[in-house]
């Protein structure tokens, strides 16, 4: 299981997400949120939060699989299982195994599936930014998730600021999950940023 190369199984992910065209969304949100939730779990770990940590790698279990990403789900599945019964001897031998082996999954993802660089971006504008966001969070609110994937889709095809990026990587994930809370607390967190 740990010395494995990353593969990707299309077929497994393709039948846990149901459909090929939310399989590509999956694959899509994967690779563009893969560094913050690696630093999240790294964080854990090294803070010797064993709790949030085994929160964390139960989450990238259930994201490898719907991305088809077995060996990663297998070896976040075990970790996940070490942090339940606080076994730290094990947690601390494969933990960087786990986080090279997500980076791997996520280029795997990018070089092959991705269309994010066939997408036309436009040049950042603060007050369309801004708008736009005003508008996805008043769709959140009527639960028209389709208008909000609509602007979230047009947020992506902006050049979105280095300051900006992280959050914007959490407000996808969000819209992706359906999460109008989050995307609520997002979306007046990125707001209030820019006041």
């Amino acid at each position: 299981m740990w010395n494995e190369a990353m593969e990707i199984d299309e077929e497994a992910g393709e039948k846990a997400c149901g459909s090929r065209e939310v399989y590509l969304e999956v694959l899509d949100t994967f690779a563009q949120t893969n560094d913050f939730y690696r630093d999240e779990i790294q964080r854990y770990y090294q803070n010797g939060d064993i709790s949030n940590y085994a929160v964390k790698v139960h989450a990238l279990k259930s994201s490898a699989r719907l991305a088809g990403a077995t060996s990663l789900a297998e070896e976040a599945l075990y970790l996940e299982k070490c942090a339940k019964d606080n076994n730290r001897e094990e947690i601390d031998k494969w933990h960087d195994v786990l986080m090279l082996h997500m980076d791997e999954t996520a280029q795997i993802i990018r070089d092959k599936y991705c269309t994010q660089a066939d997408r036309t971006i436009r040049e950042f504008d603060i007050d369309e930014f801004k708008d736009t966001l005003e508008k996805m969070s008043a769709s959140n609110e009527g639960f028209d998730f389709d208008t909000v994937e609509k602007y979230m889709d047009d947020i992506l095809g902006m050049q979105i600021p280095e300051e900006f990026a992280d959050s914007i990587g959490e407000l996808k994930t969000a819209v992706f999950m359906y999460d109008r809370g989050s995307i609520k607390k997002l979306i007046a967190e990125i707001m209030g940023g820019m006041e």
